[in-house]
């Protein structure tokens, strides 16, 4: 049964099956909200094995009269239509949100709450959501049995180091060839930076924009499957 929840500082849309002992966290991206990724879990998983959270960002966005939506940070609007604009793609690797340390203690808390109750824990997000949790994978990497790159790339790469001997997990990515927002480019080179620490993972590349496609939804189930 779907709820909505407070686990720490945060809001969130749960999905607890009474006999789950994993559970994953998903978070969204820029503009929307804690409901925008939730129906997923009937895709992935349909016999209810895995426990489901999907927390509110913090950042409320104006979308319109009717739609509140939300982010984990906010964005320099201007420069990304001005790209898109021209048919190119901000680098964001070197950018470094506001306040972006004080955004990954709330996410980090938020997982170590849900960890208590779920040992095995699988973290991710799209676009916005997966750059967080990208983050936090190699800031607490013991808190992870594994990590779901949607849409994502690196941003703060001078923050992006995994500690040495860490816990071994693995990661599966997606991106779109023809995403107008977030370039396939600044995707693989967040997968490269996890390779080159160790971290085993999956790339798909889809032909395609800033989505999550059912070729992209039917692999990731695989992959979940592989971590029961």
């Amino acid at each position: 049964m779907m709820k909505t929840e407070m686990i720490g500082h945060l809001e969130c849309v749960t999905i607890r099956p009474p006999n789950a002992k994993r559970a994953v966290i998903l978070f969204h991206g820029y503009g929307a909200n804690m409901h925008d990724l939730a129906s997923l879990h009937e895709y992935l998983d349909p016999q209810g094995e895995w426990a489901w959270f999907f927390p509110n960002g913090p950042v409320k966005i104006p979308m319109g009269p009717m739609y509140e939506g939300r982010a984990w940070f906010g964005i320099n609007m201007a420069a990304l239509e001005a790209a898109m604009q021209r048919g190119a793609h901000r680098d964001l690797s070197g950018e470094v949100p506001e306040q972006f340390d004080l955004i990954l203690d709330d996410l980090t808390y938020f997982c170590e709450k849900v960890k208590q109750d779920y040992p095995v824990l699988v973290v991710g997000g799209f676009s916005q959501g997966a750059m967080c949790s990208s983050h936090l994978a190699v800031r607490r990497p013991d808190l992870l049995n594994g990590l779901i790159l949607l849409s994502g790339n690196l941003i703060a790469a001078d923050k992006f180091m995994l500690p040495k001997n860490a816990p071994e997990w693995s990661y599966f990515q997606s991106h779109g060839t023809n995403d107008p927002i977030l370039s396939l480019s600044g995707a693989q080179l967040l997968s490269s930076k996890l390779t080159e620490a160790g971290v085993r993972g999956e790339f798909y590349s889809f032909k395609g924009a800033h989505e999550i496609p059912m070729g992209i939804i039917e692999k990731l189930s695989l992959y979940l499957k592989k971590l029961l």
